[in-house]
């Protein structure tokens, strides 16, 4: 197997290939990443909407998060 190895990575252009599909995989994996929810992302009155749609693309029901103001002792909201 590591005949192999060595084999593959001595071919002309492997380094290029290599960084190629290093680039592609970062980018593939950067995607995933802005479905990610963030606190920061509900400060100054952001919010946050949801979808649920069954099977047939129809819409279930939608949600929508938001941050509340903290209540503090000189203003309770």
């Amino acid at each position: 197997m590591q005949n192999a190895f060595r084999e593959v990575c001595s071919k002309e252009g492997f380094e290029e290939h290599l960084e190629a599909t290093l680039e592609r995989i970062s980018a593939i994996e950067s995607l995933g990443r802005t479905r990610e929810l963030t606190i920061k992302d509900l400060w100054n009155g952001g919010k946050y909407k949801i979808t649920s749609r069954n099977a047939k693309g129809n819409v279930d029901k939608d949600l929508t998060f938001e941050a509340q103001p903290r209540k503090n002792e000189d203003n309770e909201s």
